[in-house]
């Protein structure tokens, strides 16, 4: 396993459709569908104010696990 600093806002912002999905289906009152235009342009903001970061693990089959 290898631990990385996570810094593509692009590539997090798609990873987290299914996610986003499932809370907006569950949660309809707190939030909303999916987009990834919008989910891009605040992880943006986020990155470049340093408000936020990433981790992500990889392990040895080559999946992908984001850590907040």
């Amino acid at each position: 396993m290898k631990l990385y600093n996570a810094k593509d806002y692009m590539k997090i912002a798609g990873m987290n459709e299914a996610v986003q999905n499932v809370h907006a289906e569950i949660y309809p009152d707190h939030f909303k569908e999916y987009c990834y235009e919008e989910i891009k342009q605040f992880l943006k903001i986020l990155f470049q104010s340093q408000i936020i970061s990433f981790s992500s693990l990889r392990i040895k089959t080559g999946r992908l696990i984001m850590l907040g």
